[in-house]
């Protein structure tokens, strides 16, 4: 993949990366910082077609609200992982999950 974009129609915010250019929103180059979960706000990702993960899924969602400032479900993992890269959960940059992560949907997050 040379380059991805993701669009919020609601908020009028296009990410776009383009494969040694770096990351951008809405024309604004996003810089990444080092932090811990505690630091941060979690998003997660889960779906109706992995029903037979659901407790392992929702152990795991336990301990990283257990051990972060919060989760958050946005409903779309492209946005997310967008989100999370542009620090826009608070505190900035916070780890996203998905579990299993559909490969479009990575494909448009990164």
């Amino acid at each position: 993949m040379l380059a991805g974009f993701v669009y919020n129609p609601y908020v009028d915010s296009m990410y776009r990366v383009v494969r040694g250019q770096g990351a951008y929103l809405n024309g604004r180059k996003l810089e990444l910082e080092e932090k811990s979960v505690s630091e941060g706000i979690v998003s997660f990702g889960c779906a109706r077609y992995n029903e037979g993960d659901t407790d392992l899924l929702f152990a795991a969602v336990k301990e990283l609200y257990l051990n972060s400032l919060s989760v958050r479900n946005g409903g779309s993992a492209a946005l997310d992982l967008c989100r999370a890269a542009a620090g826009l959960h608070w505190t900035g940059p916070a780890p996203f999950w998905e579990e299993p992560e559909r490969p479009v949907k990575r494909r448009a997050g990164f």
